[in-house]
């Protein structure tokens, strides 16, 4: 038994016992004991780890040696991918790192998701309105996704998933809410299907 365990993924667990933080495998062997201020609740993914180490955060590997990175965030690996950020002048700040600790993508959006079918969802803006981001869509090359040379902004956005993306903006105040446009678009920028459909 144990203080704390997280469920096993990659064949791995992290659990306390003793005032000790360890890393076992489903023999309840002993793969790796974190050593004083270093912690982590996390669970293994894509063969790496979130650590917190002296009040940042970094990542551990498949053989549990320490990246030489640091962050104020970091988010899990995603499709080869992880969400990092770092507070600058007051506010978080997120941009993208690959399995080789390269920066991908710059820290600069106050708002990035993970890598899905060849774009991340981003937003540096606040959308006056209605006080919420207003999202867009960018390539690891930075390009953001564009129909006709303008780039595609919407008040609410979901990642792609096999090659669409449903999008909406809003439309009109209404007594019990603001109503909302949906449609799909594809990784071209395009709407495809022609339709239109509101929701509260």
């Amino acid at each position: 038994t144990y203080d704390y365990a997280t469920n096993f993924v990659e064949g791995k667990a992290i659990v306390t016992a003793d005032n000790k933080t360890m890393i076992i495998n489903p023999e309840n062997e002993v793969l790796f004991t974190f050593p004083n201020k270093m912690y982590s609740s996390n669970t293994f993914s894509e063969d790496m780890l979130v650590v917190e180490y002296e009040g940042k955060y970094t990542y551990l590997d498949n053989n549990f040696k320490k990246q030489n990175v640091s962050f104020d965030y970091a988010g899990s690996f995603v499709n080869g991918y992880a969400v990092v950020g770092n507070f600058i002048d007051g506010s978080m700040k997120y941009g993208l790192i690959d399995k080789s600790m390269n920066l991908i993508i710059d820290i600069k959006f106050d708002f990035l998701d993970n890598y899905y079918d060849g774009y991340l969802r981003c937003a540096t803006a606040i959308n006056a309105k209605n006080n919420e981001y207003a999202y867009s869509f960018i390539n690891l090359d930075g390009n953001y996704l564009k129909n006709k040379g303008t780039i595609l902004t919407y008040d609410f956005a979901l990642n792609f998933s096999n090659g669409y993306a449903l999008v909406a903006n809003y439309d009109s105040e209404e007594l019990y809410g603001t109503y909302k446009v949906y449609n799909y678009i594809n990784n071209k920028g395009e709407t495809p299907f022609h339709f239109n459909f509101r929701r509260i």
